[in-house]
């Protein structure tokens, strides 16, 4: 499990949150490397500050994408886990926040 079940876990954010996301990094390990990029259903701005204020670094690449790497000689399982913690936390704010036109 070479990124700690990173995906099966990104999977699950959606469920109860206005965040849509797709894995858009090929799923055949032999065709990627140690990075995921991540596909919003909206611009990334609003979800990459809250993952900053977070703590977590991503890269972005505008107007949708965010890249990650939960490669095991870099992170811990916990941080993958704060990583999906914080995506969720996240996705629960901007629900909540008319203004940014996510309801």
């Amino acid at each position: 499990q070479s990124t700690w079940g990173t995906e099966s876990r990104l999977r699950t954010v959606s469920q109860g949150t206005r965040i849509s996301l797709d894995i858009i990094t090929p799923s055949e390990t032999h065709r990627r490397g140690a990075q995921l990029s991540l596909m919003f259903s909206h611009e990334i701005d609003a979800i990459n500050e809250g993952l900053t204020s977070r703590g977590v670094v991503c890269d972005k690449r505008q107007p949708r994408v965010l890249r990650i790497t939960p490669a095991p000689i870099y992170n811990s399982f916990n941080d993958v886990y704060r990583f999906v913690q914080a995506l969720r936390e996240v996705g629960n704010e901007l629900l909540l926040c008319k203004e940014d036109g996510w309801i």
